[in-house]
Parts: structure tokens; C-alpha cells; sequence
């Protein structure tokens, strides 16, 4: 049974305001480390054997901004911040079979995984996946 009026300024005093806002909403700053750190690239590596897109996918995190890395991370795992535990489970790179280099890649966020086609080049990997990204919040659509 939960006590009444516990007083947890003791307890949380010795923490400072930005420890007890990353405590409750996580890291929001996403450095490229903090974003390839999400990924499970081992798998990735085998799922896409012969082919350069977990090479791409590395660069396009790298040479995107912190903004559009939380944008990223918001579409692949629902989440708006970066928990202050890290991801539970690590966001799987998967192939998307059939698809060709006009594809959008596809999201899972219930099962943290990324379905991409086999792009020629970073370039269009970077093209289709931020357009993707860009229309995250759009939801489903019924025709």
C-alpha cells in the first residue's frame, strides 16, 4: 500500500534539474553514436551480405543533424527521446525482399525493425529513407 505525502526531496535532491529531465524524458540531443548505437549491425552485416546499405546507413546517421537523428529514431521505435536506459531492443536492419531502389523503406515500430531495399548507392538510400522519415506522422492511410 502506498504511503500518502512521501516527501521524495531528500532522495531527489542531490540531483541536478538536467539529470531529473533525462530521467524522465530521455535524451532528446542524439550525437550519431548515441543513434548507431540503436542499430544491431552484426545482423545487418549477414541480412545484407554483397550489398553496401548497412555501409550507407552508417553514413547517412553520420552526416545527418540532431534533429533529423531523433526524427529517425521517433520513426523507427515510436519513441521521442532516447531513454536514458537505451533501447530495451536494438532496431534491426532488415532486406526488403522484392523491393528495388524506387521503394520506400518500411518500419515495424512494434518490432524495432527497418525493412530496406537493396539500394545501389547511399545516395539513394539517404533520398528514399528521409522522405520516409518526413512523412512519419502521417499514420495510415485508407483509400
Amino acid at each position: 500500500m502506498a504511503r500518502a505525502g512521501v516527501d521524495l526531496r531528500i532522495q531527489l535532491g542531490a540531483l541536478s534539474s538536467a539529470d531529473l529531465l533525462y530521467m524522465l524524458r530521455g535524451k532528446s540531443d542524439l550525437r550519431s553514436d548515441d543513434l548507431l548505437g540503436c542499430f544491431d549491425w552484426p545482423s545487418a552485416e549477414a541480412a545484407f551480405a554483397g550489398s553496401g546499405v548497412p555501409s550507407y546507413m552508417r553514413d547517412v546517421i553520420g552526416a545527418m543533424g540532431s534533429e533529423e537523428r531523433l526524427q529517425l529514431l521517433e520513426w523507427c521505435t515510436g519513441m521521442s527521446a532516447l531513454p536514458c536506459g537505451e533501447l530495451k531492443q536494438k532496431v534491426r536492419l532488415c532486406v526488403y525482399e522484392g523491393a528495388c531502389d524506387g521503394d520506400l523503406p518500411e518500419v515495424h515500430t512494434c518490432t524495432y525493425e527497418i525493412h530496406l531495399p537493396r539500394y545501389s548507392c547511399c545516395e539513394q538510400l539517404r533520398s528514399k529513407l528521409m522522405l520516409a522519415v518526413e512523412h512519419r506522422g502521417d499514420g495510415f492511410h485508407n483509400e
